[in-house]
């Protein structure tokens, strides 16, 4: 809370803040704080919203079996508030994936390219933790990893009036609190270009 305080320049009690920002209520001496502030800056929010983590596996292959044949290689969970789970996560991710080399003719030198770009699967992850459907428990954001491909999911539908068909277009935030302050905090911009962005 102190450092979104430092990044908005607010002389006051962070408490206040919190209650002018809708993510906290005073009555009397006594602050009562929604889910919005759990998942923001609480040190366990799974104490309060259960299921709010961020499971990593790790394929061997290119899809997901069972029995004998499970193929699960890495298994992480990680839980923590939104923006530490969001440096947590580039961290693990960052490690986690293989950068190839190749000799670029022109300038005689190995060039290193990531398996993913950072910008898209970054926007992948800050998108799904600032938009899950928190209120659907038992279940939390995965990042599945296969060898050829990364999914990225969370729990219930799409917002309001996003389709997979307009995805690209249209623009909803289903938890607006958790968004003003993500881009408070220069994590997201709420333009709309962050799915365009993993596109390209």
């Amino acid at each position: 809370m102190q450092e979104y305080k430092l990044k908005l320049n607010y002389k006051d009690n962070v408490l206040d803040l919190l209650v002018k920002r809708h993510l906290a209520t005073k009555k009397g001496e006594e602050y009562s704080f929604k889910n919005a502030s759990v998942l923001l800056f609480a040190a366990e929010p799974e104490k309060y919203i259960p299921s709010a983590s961020v499971r990593y596996i790790r394929y061997e292959g290119t899809e997901a079996l069972t029995g004998v044949s499970h193929n699960v290689v890495k298994d992480e969970r990680f839980e923590n508030n939104i923006p530490i789970l969001i440096g947590e996560l580039k961290t693990f991710l960052k490690a986690s994936f293989k950068d190839y080399y190749f000799l670029d003719m022109e300038s005689g030198k190995f060039e290193k390219v990531p398996e993913y770009p950072e910008e898209a699967w970054l926007e992948g992850i800050v998108n799904a933790l600032c938009h899950r459907s928190y209120n659907v428990q038992g279940n939390a954001i995965y990042i599945k990893h296969f060898d050829n491909r990364l999914e990225i999911s969370n729990s219930g539908p799409l917002p309001a009036q996003v389709t997979i068909q307009n995805i690209k277009t249209e623009r909803f935030a289903r938890n607006p609190r958790v968004a003003r302050v993500l881009e408070d905090m220069g994590y997201v911009r709420q333009l709309n270009e962050g799915v365009s962005r993993i596109y390209e």
